[in-house]
């Protein structure tokens, strides 16, 4: 084999925060390599709802403590990279609605729920007139409230090219088998051994290692000698697809709880809109099979938005895991979960709306550690991953 590639930082895992601490990291003259043994974003950033969160789900419950804050820290990021005034630069990222929805039943539980999520929020919440609602809402009945917070949605597959061409480094795509090895070095650099696509090995040199592979950093951390059950945590989904819904609809149906009832965001599949529905009917949801959950859609659907004819629409389901740091009880974290493990450190972003804090943490850790950028060298003639596909268009969609 060759002399070893070098980078100051090679990262595994192409979705949302490895995409945006390579940025990060680029940004601040180191070298870095990203290796992806998928598309870019396969599974859990792909299959995300694109919301740019603003601590709406806390504030129903009272809880706006440190996780709203976080969100509130995280979207004043977002917003000037979306408009191009900061790094990285995000404006040409589709931004699909520029705010949420939220609408009640008519339970008065639920218009109570509206009634403290009004009051709790830091900002950006108002209720709309009858005459404001428009396409979205406006046929529901005058017993169904209706606010407007300032939450946008963004196409994830745009924001993940966007990120790509933001990095600098090479991205190199490469076998899930053999898996990549990790060997510690003297000055506490570490030699990553791995195999490209094209079944080339090669070993890279790098001042520090990055998982960010989401469920994938399970294996990564068994490769260097880690419990991956005392570390991450999985909770799963079983997401809803409604294709050819009958408007364009970004919101949240809202409860008593920091889960909504639903969460139903709109993207285009060809002339078609798709909804992709989520909330606690996807939560609740993995306890059930595919037929049953597509029955339990079309029942919340039919009580939270009675007033919509859905008799044309086309449904499926899809199974995804959301990739956690662990926590005691197992619940969501508030924050993204960083772990600095040495010459490896392990990422979970927790959302995605929390990938920027993600990447700045990285970045104080990577520069704490004395590592000074330097050129990388060596790793040429790599097979690029590319984004992804969406959960409607990359997977065998049976429309029922």
């Amino acid at each position: 084999m060759s002399a070893p590639a070098k980078s100051d930082v090679v990262i595994f895992g192409g979705g949302v925060a490895g995409l945006w601490t390579r940025a990060a990291l680029a940004g601040r003259g180191y070298s870095v390599a990203l290796l992806e043994c998928a598309s870019l974003g396969a599974d859990q950033t792909l299959a995300s709802q694109g919301i740019i969160h603003a601590g709406i789900k806390y504030a129903l419950t009272g809880k706006a403590g440190r996780a709203s804050r976080a969100l509130a820290d995280a979207a004043a990021i977002w917003r000037p990279c979306l408009a191009g005034r900061r790094d990285p630069d995000l404006s040409r990222v589709s931004v699909l609605a520029e705010r949420m929805h939220l609408w009640t039943t008519a339970r008065k539980r639920s218009k109570l729920a509206a009634w403290a999520a009004s009051k709790a929020m830091r900002s950006g919440v108002r209720k709309l007139s009858a005459s404001e609602r428009g396409e979205a809402l406006g046929g529901a009945p005058v017993n169904v409230d209706l606010y407007e917070v300032d939450e946008p949605v963004i196409d994830p597959a745009g924001l993940l090219t966007a990120l790509l061409a933001a990095g600098t480094g090479p991205c190199a795509q490469i076998t899930s088998e053999p898996e990549p090895t990790f060997k510690a070095m003297n000055g506490g650099s570490t030699l990553v051994s791995t195999t490209l696509m094209g079944e080339q090995r090669v070993e890279i040199l790098a001042g520090r290692v990055l998982f960010c592979a989401g469920v994938g950093n399970e294996s990564l951390l068994r490769a260097i000698g880690r419990d991956p059950v005392a570390l991450a945590q999985r909770r799963p989904l079983h997401m809803v697809l409604v294709r050819d819904a009958p408007i364009e609809l970004h919101g949240h149906c809202i409860q008593r709880s920091d889960v909504p009832r639903l969460t139903i965001t709109t993207s285009r599949c060809g002339s078609e809109r798709v909804w992709l529905v989520g909330g606690d009917l996807a939560e609740r949801g993995v306890e059930r099979d595919r037929e049953a959950q597509i029955a339990a859609a079309k029942s919340e659907l039919s009580e939270v938005l009675g007033w919509l004819d859905l008799s044309g629409c086309g449904f499926d389901a899809f199974r995804i895991d959301r990739a956690e740091g662990r926590t005691d009880d197992a619940s969501r974290p508030d924050l993204p979960v960083i772990l600095d493990l040495g010459g490896a450190i392990a990422v979970w972003p927790t959302k995605l709306a929390l990938a920027p804090l993600a990447a700045a943490r990285v970045v104080e850790l990577v520069e704490a550690s004395g590592l000074v950028p330097t050129p990388g060298t060596g790793l040429t003639g790599v097979v690029e991953p590319v984004v992804g596909a969406r959960p409607w268009e990359g997977r065998a969609v049976s429309w029922s």
